[in-house]
This record gives structure tokens, C-alpha cells and sequence, in this order.
């Protein structure tokens, strides 16, 4: 069974939009930290003209695994950069919004990160000094819980190994008892054969006796 969904316009060009935000949040912080030219950056990557590729989407099997793995990640601690980002939007935002409305003109999803990076240059150091701590103090308590993770999968490795052993150890076992047995089965039989054979040859000396002529 398979269904075709229609997208239009509007949510095609608000997703785009979502897109290009991301896009340039990413191009601004690895800018502060790499310190390569953020308009070229712009450029090269023509976030304007983002274009779509439509695929087919995954078993559902398969996405219920992938989402099971996902809630098993810890989240990754936020650049100094991008903690300013989420405390200033708001802000930012309504203040664009206020100047847009008042102008005519629509506002982008785009001016808000240009905005706000513009906002994040503007800043002492002593500020950046502030937002770049946090996030330091973040990634400490992130990584504390990725130990703890790992930890966790760690133990569980280690218990499956352990059941595998145990499994391999019964499978040995039964392996040696099923030989055991093999050996007595022919044990009894190489005995039943002898004692065959010890009748037999009785049998053929006491025939040989019999059939000795009388004198």
C-alpha cells in the first residue's frame, strides 16, 4: 500500500525557510570558532535556491528503530554562540517583527540570524566570555551523562557476552553427554559383539568334538 501526499506551496516554502535558518545559524558559529569570511560562506552555499529531493520513506520498521536509537543519544551541549541565540530571539525577534510591520516589509526567518549574529559580534568579551563559560559548564554535564550512557551499554555488552558463554558452555555440555552416550552405546555393542563371537567360537569347538569319529 502506498499514498502520495501533496505539499503546497506555503509549507514547502516555510520548511525552506526552517532550512536556511539552520543553515546559517551553523555557517555563523563555525565562522566565530574557524574564523573563515561568513559572507563567502553565504555565498558558496546559495542558501537562497535550497531545492528539495523527494524520496521514499523508510519501512515503518526500520523508523521504529531509528527512533528508539535516537532516544538512546544524549543531546549534545550548545556552542557559547548558539545559548545567546536561544536567549536573545525572542527579543530579536519582536523587535524585527515591530520594525517589519511598521516598514511594509516581510520579515525572513534569515533577518533574525543576521540579526542575531550581529548581536553576538557586538558583545564585550567579558559577555562572550559569559555565554562561552555556560557552555562549557553544559558540556561538562553532557559528557557526564554520555559516560553514563556508555557505562550503561558497556554493562549490557558485557551481559550478553556472559549469556553467550553460558549458552556455548550448555551447548558443550550437551555436545560432550551426546558423546558420552555415543561411547556406551559402542561399548555395549563391541561387548555384545565379543561375547557373539566367544559363543560362536564355543559353539564351533564343541561341533568339531561331536564330530569326531569313534574308534
Amino acid at each position: 500500500m502506498s499514498a502520495t501526499i501533496a505539499m503546497n506551496y506555503s509549507i514547502e516554502a516555510a520548511i525552506k525557510d526552517m532550512c536556511a535558518d539552520a543553515i546559517l545559524q551553523a555557517t555563523m558559529a563555525l565562522s566565530e570558532k574557524y574564523g573563515f569570511d561568513e559572507d563567502e560562506a553565504k555565498e558558496f552555499l546559495n542558501i537562497k535556491n535550497i531545492k528539495f529531493t523527494r524520496t521514499r520513506l523508510s519501512s515503518a520498521k526500520s523508523e521504529k528503530k531509528k527512533a528508539k536509537d535516537d532516544k538512546s543519544k544524549v543531546k549534545k551541549a550548545k556552542s557559547g554562540y548558539l545559548l545567546h541565540n536561544d536567549a536573545e530571539r525572542s527579543t530579536i525577534k519582536e523587535k524585527l517583527e515591530k520594525e517589519a510591520e511598521e516598514s511594509g516589509i516581510p520579515l525572513k526567518s534569515t533577518d533574525i540570524i543576521t540579526a542575531l549574529g550581529a548581536h553576538w559580534k557586538a558583545l564585550s568579551d567579558d559577555d562572550k566570555k559569559f555565554w562561552n563559560d555556560k557552555a562549557h559548564d553544559l558540556k561538562m554535564t553532557v559528557s557526564d551523562s554520555e559516560d553514563d550512557v556508555k557505562k550503561e551499554d558497556d554493562v549490557k555488552k558485557e551481559d550478553d557476552v556472559k549469556k553467550e558463554d553460558d549458552v556455548k558452555k550448555q551447548d558443550d555440555v550437551k555436545k560432550e553427554d551426546d558423546v558420552k552416550k555415543q561411547d556406551d552405546v559402542k561399548k555395549q555393542d563391541d561387548v555384545k559383539k565379543e561375547k557373539k563371537e566367544k559363543k560362536a567360537k564355543k559353539e564351533k569347538k564343541e561341533k568339531k568334538v561331536n564330530d569326531v569319529p569313534e574308534e
